[in-house]
Protein backbone atom coordinates (compact mmCIF):
# COMPACT_ATOMS: atom_id res chain seq x y z
CA UNK A 1 0.00 0.00 0.00
CA UNK A 2 3.13 2.43 1.28
CA UNK A 3 4.55 1.67 -2.36
CA UNK A 4 1.34 2.52 -4.20
CA UNK A 5 0.85 6.16 -2.34
CA UNK A 6 5.26 7.03 -3.10
CA UNK A 7 4.41 5.70 -6.57
CA UNK A 8 1.35 7.39 -7.11
CA UNK A 9 3.29 11.08 -5.47
CA UNK A 10 6.26 10.54 -7.84
CA UNK A 11 4.24 10.23 -10.84
CA UNK A 12 2.76 13.30 -9.70
CA UNK A 13 5.79 15.05 -9.52
CA UNK A 14 6.90 13.99 -13.04
CA UNK A 15 3.55 14.75 -14.24
CA UNK A 16 3.97 18.45 -12.68
CA UNK A 17 7.42 18.73 -14.25
CA UNK A 18 5.76 17.60 -17.61
CA UNK A 19 3.17 20.55 -17.09
CA UNK A 20 5.82 22.69 -16.93
CA UNK A 21 7.20 21.80 -20.43
CA UNK A 22 4.42 21.46 -21.86
CA UNK A 23 2.35 24.73 -21.24
CA UNK A 24 6.00 26.43 -22.09
CA UNK A 25 5.61 24.66 -25.48
CA UNK A 26 1.68 25.74 -25.61
CA UNK A 27 2.44 29.43 -25.03
CA UNK A 28 4.25 29.21 -28.30
CA UNK A 29 2.72 26.96 -30.25
CA UNK A 30 -0.32 29.40 -30.32
CA UNK A 31 0.48 31.42 -33.44
CA UNK A 32 1.32 34.74 -32.15
CA UNK A 33 3.87 36.83 -32.69
CA UNK A 34 6.53 36.84 -29.64
CA UNK A 35 9.47 38.13 -31.88
CA UNK A 36 11.20 34.90 -32.16
CA UNK A 37 9.81 33.24 -35.40
CA UNK A 38 13.41 34.45 -37.45
CA UNK A 39 15.40 33.38 -34.76
CA UNK A 40 18.10 30.95 -34.81
CA UNK A 41 18.46 29.68 -31.14
CA UNK A 42 14.64 30.20 -30.15
CA UNK A 43 13.80 26.65 -30.08
CA UNK A 44 17.01 25.77 -28.73
CA UNK A 45 16.94 28.24 -26.05
CA UNK A 46 12.98 27.84 -25.19
CA UNK A 47 13.76 23.82 -25.09
CA UNK A 48 16.40 24.31 -22.95
CA UNK A 49 15.13 26.83 -20.40
CA UNK A 50 12.08 24.63 -20.15
CA UNK A 51 13.67 21.30 -19.55
CA UNK A 52 16.05 23.11 -17.07
CA UNK A 53 12.93 24.77 -14.59
CA UNK A 54 11.56 21.34 -15.22
CA UNK A 55 14.42 19.15 -13.71
CA UNK A 56 14.58 21.90 -11.29
CA UNK A 57 11.08 21.52 -9.62
CA UNK A 58 11.46 17.81 -10.37
CA UNK A 59 14.68 17.38 -8.24
CA UNK A 60 13.46 19.70 -5.86
CA UNK A 61 10.42 17.93 -4.94
CA UNK A 62 11.51 14.91 -5.27
CA UNK A 63 14.39 15.70 -2.56
CA UNK A 64 11.33 17.27 -0.21
CA UNK A 65 9.42 13.55 -0.43
CA UNK A 66 12.84 11.82 0.09
CA UNK A 67 13.28 14.25 3.34
CA UNK A 68 16.87 15.60 2.53
CA UNK A 69 15.60 19.04 3.88
CA UNK A 70 14.53 17.95 6.86
CA UNK A 71 17.39 15.31 7.92
CA UNK A 72 19.58 18.32 7.18
CA UNK A 73 17.52 20.61 10.00
CA UNK A 74 17.06 17.42 12.44
CA UNK A 75 21.24 17.23 11.73
CA UNK A 76 21.93 20.55 12.77
CA UNK A 77 19.05 20.44 15.55
CA UNK A 78 21.68 17.74 16.84
CA UNK A 79 24.98 18.95 16.37
CA UNK A 80 23.54 22.21 18.15
CA UNK A 81 22.31 20.10 21.23
CA UNK A 82 25.96 18.34 21.45
CA UNK A 83 27.19 21.84 21.45
CA UNK A 84 24.83 23.12 24.64
CA UNK A 85 25.50 19.54 25.91
CA UNK A 86 29.86 20.04 25.57
CA UNK A 87 29.31 23.80 26.85
CA UNK A 88 27.40 23.13 29.88
CA UNK A 89 29.27 19.87 30.23
CA UNK A 90 31.60 21.25 33.13
CA UNK A 91 29.62 23.61 34.84
CA UNK A 92 32.23 23.95 38.09
CA UNK A 93 34.73 25.13 35.06
CA UNK A 94 32.24 27.76 34.04
CA UNK A 95 31.49 28.78 37.56
CA UNK A 96 35.49 29.23 37.91
CA UNK A 97 35.66 30.95 34.67
CA UNK A 98 32.85 33.93 35.18
CA UNK A 99 34.65 33.81 38.81
CA UNK A 100 37.68 34.92 37.44
CA UNK A 101 36.22 37.54 34.66
CA UNK A 102 34.29 38.88 37.63
CA UNK A 103 37.62 39.28 40.19
CA UNK A 104 39.39 40.78 37.02
CA UNK A 105 38.09 44.13 35.47
CA UNK A 106 35.02 42.49 34.26
CA UNK A 107 35.97 42.71 30.44
CA UNK A 108 37.44 39.09 28.54
CA UNK A 109 37.37 38.71 24.95
CA UNK A 110 36.33 35.40 23.52
CA UNK A 111 39.77 34.49 23.42
CA UNK A 112 40.99 34.90 27.05
CA UNK A 113 37.86 33.09 28.15
CA UNK A 114 38.54 29.91 25.54
CA UNK A 115 41.65 29.94 27.14
CA UNK A 116 40.15 30.36 30.98
CA UNK A 117 37.88 27.88 30.53
CA UNK A 118 40.00 25.24 28.82
CA UNK A 119 42.37 25.61 31.69
CA UNK A 120 39.51 24.97 34.21
CA UNK A 121 37.83 22.10 32.43
CA UNK A 122 39.38 18.51 33.68
CA UNK A 123 38.25 16.63 30.86
CA UNK A 124 38.02 17.86 27.63
CA UNK A 125 38.66 21.06 25.84
CA UNK A 126 36.03 23.39 24.88
CA UNK A 127 35.67 23.58 20.94
CA UNK A 128 35.17 26.59 18.90
CA UNK A 129 31.26 26.18 18.90
CA UNK A 130 30.98 25.78 22.97
CA UNK A 131 32.92 28.95 23.06
CA UNK A 132 31.03 30.91 20.68
CA UNK A 133 27.79 29.59 22.45
CA UNK A 134 28.90 30.77 26.44
CA UNK A 135 30.11 33.86 24.99
CA UNK A 136 27.33 35.23 23.39
CA UNK A 137 25.19 34.02 26.35
CA UNK A 138 27.07 35.23 28.95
Amino acid sequence: RNRLVRMNVNLGIVGVATGITTATTGLFGMNLINGFEESQIAFAVVTGGSATLAAMVGGFSFSVIRGRIMQERAEKRLAEIETFTGALSEMGALDYTLKRLMSGNGRMDKTTFKKQLNAARSSQKANDDEVDFLFRVL
